[in-house]
């Protein structure tokens, strides 16, 4: 038998009998639901259960777990795993001291780190936080022209790119997401850094600034908004596109996408490589970080009430051609103190790819500042 503690985020693997099994066990944040998993290391099942006090028991073929809250609010976990020969069983037990928390709030984010190629600058690095269905490679074009006397970072969200996928729709909130921009932060960027967030990066972005103003030296908002932006159309057509997606996955929707997407005769090679990277990550997408990322845009807490409250400067982007976000990106220039606003001439929703030279003026300014 052998006995560790349970390592809060990312779980805890006992080896009982010569067979690997074990359990990985968390509460949801804000609510006393339990995750658990129960399997080996190339496999397992896994399963959802509420968690009142009492035995919470899942029993496969071979591996078996129960989970007690104990007494004093501990909670206790068993894993056992019957071998082939002659059903011996092996058992492990660990107790979590403190409120157990989900192994899905922390993800393993892939991200790139480009380093300052004037390290003396002193500049600050710049983090920057990708949209929905988009991934890292959404800077590519323009992160390495940062980079001349700045660190500069961006990393996948959960569900996109080559991040973690965790196959249910329940670990995409932005509760999640909040969480893995925190524990990134925490590790990668102790020191103070600027904050670039587009689309539904630019609320995360927004919210962590608002929870750690004494991290954030400076904020670029692009194109995003405070609250939901959809019109009940909008939503209805999200909700039968979500139910698409969720039951059949992307296929159905790339093919959908695939007219409507097509480059005209005339595209330049960025325009073309723009559209195959947009088209790489939307298919890379978890299909339940689809659903789930979609129905959290649309259902967000409004923030509009607290964009007083951002001292750090703010520099508000937006092309000029998303219709959708030019209301918002003048609210934010209204309501965020000393916020300036940049429109970015012929862009659409992402001036970064479609107007590049336009976005990087915009941004070095920010970051001179």
């Amino acid at each position: 038998m052998d006995q560790r503690w349970f390592d809060p985020g990312f779980g805890s693997w006992v080896r009982m009998m010569g067979a690997e099994a074990g359990v990985e066990v968390g509460a949801m944040p804000g609510s006393t639901d339990v995750r658990w998993r129960i399997g080996s290391r190339d496999g397992g099942r896994e399963v959802r259960a509420v968690g009142n006090p009492g035995d919470l028991c899942v029993t496969s073929r071979r591996r078996d777990a129960n989970i007690e809250y104990m007494p004093d609010g501990r909670l206790s976990w068993t894993a056992s795993s019957r071998l082939l020969a002659g059903g011996t069983r092996g058992e492990a037990r660990a107790h979590h001291l403190d409120p157990p928390r989900s192994p899905w709030s922390a993800a393993d984010l892939r991200y790139r780190d480009l380093p300052s190629a004037d390290p003396g600058s002193g500049a600050a690095p710049l983090l920057l936080l990708h949209g929905f269905a988009g991934s890292a490679a959404d800077w590519d074009g323009v992160a390495p022209l940062l980079a001349h006397d700045r660190r500069v970072l961006a990393y996948d969200h959960r569900g996109h790119g080559d991040s973690d996928k965790f196959g249910e729709r329940s670990a995409y909130t932005f509760d999640h997401l909040s969480a893995d921009l925190e524990s990134f932060t925490e590790r990668v960027l102790p020191e103070p850094f600027d904050l670039l967030g587009h689309s539904m990066g630019g609320v995360l972005a927004l919210r962590y600034t608002l929870a750690h103003p004494d991290r954030v030296r400076s904020l670029v908002l692009m194109d995003t908004a405070a609250e939901p932006t959809s019109t009940p159309v909008q939503r209805v057509l999200s909700r039968g596109l979500n139910a698409v997606v969720g039951r059949w996955g992307l296929k159905p929707l790339l093919t959908l996408l695939k007219p409507l997407t097509r480059a005209p005769a005339d595209a330049s090679p960025e325009d073309l490589a723009r559209r195959e990277r947009q088209s790489r990550a939307l298919a890379g997408m978890d299909r339940a970080a689809f659903v789930g990322c979609a129905q959290a845009l649309g259902t967000y807490p409004s923030l509009v009430g607290r964009l007083a409250e951002v001292s750090c400067p703010v520099t508000v982007v937006v092309g000029e051609h998303d219709r959708r976000l030019r209301g918002a990106a003048e609210q934010f220039a209204a309501g965020i103190p000393g916020a300036r606003l940049r429109v970015i001439a012929g862009a659409k929703h992402s001036p970064q790819t479609e107007r590049p030279q336009d976005w990087l003026a915009a941004v070095r300014g920010h970051l001179a500042r």
